[in-house]
This record gives C-alpha cells, structure tokens and sequence, in this order.
C-alpha cells in the first residue's frame, strides 16, 4: 500500500590540497608568462605616444618657422629671469622673443591661452614622456617670485632642442665676443648674437640633423621634476648633482646658483658656439686640419683646451640611476626605452637612434653645417 522510496546523496568530490597547489602553480606560470608581454605593449603604446609629441613639436617649429620667417631660438638668461635687472619676471607675450623655444612654440601647440596667461601650475602633455611617471609638472608653483622659485616651478620638457640648429641669443657669437662680452642688450631683442637658420638654409641636409630629441634623465630625477639638484645625492666635495632639467620658462645659456647648469632642461647637442667656457680660438682654415678633441665641425670657434671631454657627452644613453650613467647626463639625449632614444629631424621624421651609436655620428647628425658624410643609424 504505500510505496518507499529511497534518496541517495552522492558527495561530490573536491580539489584536493594538493590539486589546488598546482593549479595556483599554473595560473602563476601564466602571469609570468603575460606580465612581460604586457609591459612590451605599454611600452611600445608610451613609445608610440611619444614619437607623435616629438612630431607635433617638429610641426610646431615649422610652423614657427613659417610665421616668424626663422626656426625658433631659446632667448636670453638674463632678461627673462632678471639676473642682469635684478627682478625674476614671469614668461608673458611682450618677452617672447627672450623666451625659450618651448614658450615661443606655445601658441602653435594649441596652448594660446597659457601663452598668453602664463602660470606655473599647468603639465603639457605634448612635452611630456609618457615612459616616465609623472604628468610633466616641475616644483609646485608657492606664489613667491624669487629666482629659484622660477628656476623650478613649471612644466618641464623630456625633450630637448639641438643647440646647434636652435641657438641662444647668449651664444659666443660673433667672433670675438667670447663670454659675458656678448652684450645682453636692455630688451629682449637688442643685440642678437644668434645664428638664425630656417630648415631650408640647413646644408647637411633637414633629413640628416637633428632638430630635438628625448633627453637623459636620472632615474633619482623622476619625483623632482624641474629641481636643479639631486639633493638625495652627495658628491665628495658637498655638492649635489644637477639634474639637467629645469621647466621650460628657463631660457638662453647661462649662469645660476653658482653652477653652470641653467637651461640643460631644455637643450642638448651645445658647441662652443653656444656656451662660453667652452669656446677657444675663433676657428680659421689656418688653423689646419681639426679632429672632434679640438673642433666640432661647423662651429665658429675651436674647443678650448682642456675640454677634450666635449666630444662625450655627444652619446644617447638610457634613463639608469646616476651612478650607472657614463659621466651624469649632461648634455646627453636619451630617454626611458630599452631600444634607443628618440631623435625627430629637421625634416619631421622621427627615429629610434641605438645607444651603441658612436659620438662621431651623434656630432654629425647634430651638426647642420658641418659637412660630414656618414651612414645614418635608423
């Protein structure tokens, strides 16, 4: 009459401990396996980025160029920052022609407004690496208006113009005028002493030199953009190592804070042509045949003696600790990837230049009027 029915439960068997450990083992296998080829990809996206703001800044200084009628220069020291007249004084559109060449580029960066107000708070992504950390930021602006308070407050650039092709108006200029001698004029535009190019009178060719490129940075200087010195860093005799990247309102060559590194944040590829201590005898075809430790072909005066260093820091170098860097970062383009640094030429183009590449050829390709004959890197 009445019906039994039985239930049967089955336990359902569950990884083992030991089951469980390889599968972890796995996944951790396969993370490994990913993480390097997701980094390549970051890599070569930041890569890819960067090329495209070293071309939009070539651009610009076409652009310049078409305007103004000459490729940009980086302006005077002393005038904008008041060394010689006493008061540090703000980038403004009156003292534009005294402004660096990343100022002058402003409004032809789609940055009008900031060309015209300027203020010391703004990050420009077009001037910023995207393989470095970081927004582009220098020191944050504290409202004070003296001189290091300029010197280190504002966007900084991770790219520097050639010295050779973009001059100072501070440079050794003409013959005979070495050092302070150059006279800094009482306006922004009184007494030019630069050699003005455009990209049409370059005679080594626009396709052959260097119009701007990625520059060498510290790893240390990551945190503190547009600081002078390495504070975190002592050198045997108390001082600090400077960072050779100072934001973009600093402009010209010149002297700051008892050291010579005013305005490396901005240039590279120098001469004696454009630095004064640098600068020896006025060159002249008696002078007989030159090599790289006593001339840099082009250039107005010979290198003085003393300075057979000179031809070193023409080198393209990876962002590493100080401590690794063969002779700090003066002067040396380079930049955060493993393959090379990236170099944009007078013509537009831009370029993955090796890091083996020999200083003869960096001198080459930087030098516009120097003549030589040599196989590009690219």
């Amino acid at each position: 009459m009445f019906g039994i029915s039985v239930r049967v439960y089955r336990w359902k068997r569950g990884f083992t401990l030991i089951e469980l450990l390889v599968v972890i083992a796995i996944i951790a296998i396969l993370i490994g396996m990913l993480l390097p080829a997701v980094q390549k990809v970051r890599e070569a996206a930041a890569r890819a980025q960067s090329e495209n703001n070293l071309k939009q800044l070539a651009l610009a200084m076409h652009m310049y160029q078409d305007s103004m009628g000459t490729l940009p220069d980086n302006g005077f020291l002393q005038y904008t920052h008041g060394w010689y007249w006493g008061a540090p004084t703000p980038p403004s559109p009156a003292q534009a022609p005294a402004c660096s060449w990343a100022v002058k580029l402003l409004p032809f960066i789609e940055q009008q407004n900031l060309y015209n107000n300027w203020n010391y708070n703004t990050a420009l992504k077009v001037f910023h690496d995207p393989g470095r950390p970081g927004t582009g930021a220098g020191v944050p602006w504290t409202g004070n208006t003296g001189d290091d308070s300029i010197y280190n407050s504002g966007p900084v650039t991770d790219y520097a113009a050639n010295a050779m092709v973009i001059p100072s108006l501070n440079n050794t200029t003409p013959a005979g005028s070495i050092g302070w001698a150059d006279k800094y004029g009482t306006s922004p535009t009184s007494n030019p002493n630069a050699k003005h190019l455009t990209v049409q009178n370059i005679s080594d060719g626009s396709s052959n030199t260097v119009l701007l490129g990625g520059k060498l940075i510290a790893t240390e200087a990551y945190g503190i953009r547009g600081q002078e010195y390495i504070t975190s860093i002592t050198n045997p005799d108390g001082s600090h190592p400077t960072t050779d990247d100072e934001p973009i309102s600093n402009s010209g060559i010149g002297y700051h804070n008892d050291s010579w590194s005013a305005c490396w944040g901005l240039m590279r590829g120098q001469t004696p042509d454009n630095i004064w201590w640098a600068a020896g005898s006025p060159y002249t075809s008696a002078a007989g045949p030159q090599t790289l430790d006593t001339w840099i072909p082009g250039s107005t005066f010979l290198i003085a003696p003393g300075n057979d260093w000179w031809k070193f820091t023409f080198q393209i170098e990876q962002d590493q600790p100080l401590a690794k860097l063969s002779g700090g970062t003066f002067n040396r383009w380079g930049g955060p990837y493993a393959g090379g640094g990236l170099l944009a030429m007078a013509d537009g183009s831009v370029h993955m230049v090796s890091y083996s590449t020999p200083y003869t050829i960096v001198i080459a390709m930087c030098t516009p009027l120097g003549g030589e004959s040599f196989n590009e890197p690219f």
